[in-house]
């Protein structure tokens, strides 16, 4: 059990014949409980000062581990995004790349379609000048016979 100044100052000693000075020892008893009062005093004091630091203490290690908690979740959050925008990258190149392929093959077959098409004008072009020759041809051997005015005369 620890010791009051209270304890001390109602302290009293039993008197022996051959005992200590009375006025001495209640002198010095004096000067103990009053200094044993002022470190009593300190002593509650540093333990409230103590128990408020451990409250703040307390309050700050919530604090930190909170900030922990924050920055792991930013760092997950993060790294999630990045694969998620990987991902995309990913789908929008390979839709980017089908779209060319489409685009090249569609240019391919129009291609195909304006060289047969070509061809066939070419051919058409080909029978119209052979038709329109031999209907020059013609037109020139009817120019070339006599008219047949001498038969009408």
């Amino acid at each position: 059990m620890t010791l009051t100044p209270l304890d001390l100052q109602n302290k009293e000693f039993k008197r022996a014949l051959r005992g200590y000075h009375e006025q001495e020892v209640d002198s010095f008893l004096s000067r103990v409980c009053r200094d044993y009062e002022i470190l009593y005093r300190q002593n509650q004091e540093l333990q409230e000062e103590i128990m408020e630091l451990k409250e703040k203490l307390g309050h700050y290690q919530n604090i930190e581990e909170t900030l922990q908690n924050t920055l792991i979740l930013a760092q997950q959050t993060a790294e999630e995004l990045k694969r998620t925008a990987e991902k995309e990258a990913a789908v929008t190149v390979e839709r980017g790349q089908m779209q060319a392929e489409n685009l090249v093959r569609e240019a391919e077959k129009t291609v195909q379609q304006m060289e047969k098409e070509y061809e066939r004008l070419r051919q058409q072009a080909s029978i119209f000048r052979s038709q329109f020759r031999s209907f020059l041809e013609l037109q020139l051997e009817l120019l070339d016979k006599p008219l047949g005015l001498e038969e009408v005369g």
